[in-house]
């Protein structure tokens, strides 16, 4: 379809989407880039595709919505209206490159994806010559098949968006699941350390105990050999006090070694457990 500018002063060419001059020394008519003979806008084929849409929604015997519905879908054509990842996209009838934000073709005023009625083309290469039944079906059968293709499609994406939700709400899981293993994690780690440098601390209080010890057992034997060789009641008597507080502190040492084995058992089934 051959578009105008408000002044007349060019038109652009529904073949090839050329903008021509309007003076162009008696060519007005035909189109520089290609050379097709200009057209002008027929309003007899809107009206033609107007009168199938109302015979297809009535031929159905839907309701009276249903029918609104009907026209509307069908006579706009709008079957890439609602969405939402537009992009640029080429008119079927003249190749011009449209907006995404366009919903009809800049060039030729027919809607995104539809069949053009109004092509004289088409009309003359096959429309013209059938019955109105005849076109009517056939133009039917092409625009279902553009509307069975476009809910394909719809069906297609809304489930790559249901596999998209799935498998996002399977990542964010793991990635809760694997967060909740370092935490506890590092709180057994945590504990681990604790236990490790109070076992450190009660390793060295036994080597200080054993090393006393060592050295109260030294100055036992230093007062025997005392004892043997001046004997003496008082220092004989203290020397059986030495004795008994050095078997009470044997005694608590023993309780100490049996507390720190047991501390070193839970510390290497922590350890395994790990």
């Amino acid at each position: 379809m051959a578009n105008e500018s408000p002044d007349e002063s060019t038109w652009t060419c529904r073949v090839c989407t050329f903008v021509n001059e309007n003076n162009d020394g008696g060519k007005e008519d035909i189109c520089t880039m290609c050379e097709n003979r200009r057209r002008a806008v027929r309003t007899s084929n809107a009206s033609l595709r107007q009168s199938i849409c109302l015979a297809d929604a009535f031929r159905r015997g839907s309701s009276y919505d249903g029918q609104r519905a009907s026209i509307s879908k069908l006579c706009n054509m709008s079957f890439a209206a609602w969405e939402s990842d537009r992009q640029p996209w080429v008119c079927k009838t003249c190749t011009f490159e449209n907006g995404p934000r366009y919903l009809m073709c800049g060039g030729c005023g027919i809607a995104e994806g539809a069949i053009s009625v109004s092509d004289d083309s088409l009309i003359s290469s096959g429309l013209e010559g059938m019955s109105l039944g005849s076109a009517q079906k056939y133009l039917f059968d092409a625009i279902h098949r553009e509307l069975d293709d476009f809910q394909e499609e719809n069906l297609r994406k809304e489930r790559l968006v249901e596999l998209l939700d799935e498998e996002i709400k399977a990542e964010a899981y793991q990635r809760a699941l694997s967060s909740y293993a370092d935490i506890e994690q590092a709180e057994e780690n945590c504990k681990i350390e604790k236990l490790r440098k109070h076992i450190e601390t009660l390793e060295k209080l036994q080597d200080a105990e054993l090393e006393e010890h060592d050295n109260m057992a030294f100055t036992i034997e230093l007062w025997r050999d005392k004892l043997n060789a001046e004997p003496n009641a008082r220092e004989l008597q203290q020397l059986i006090e030495q004795e008994e507080m050095l078997e009470k502190l044997v005694k608590e040492w023993t309780e100490r070694e049996k507390e720190i084995e047991q501390m070193r058992l839970r510390l290497e089934g922590n350890r395994a457990s790990i």
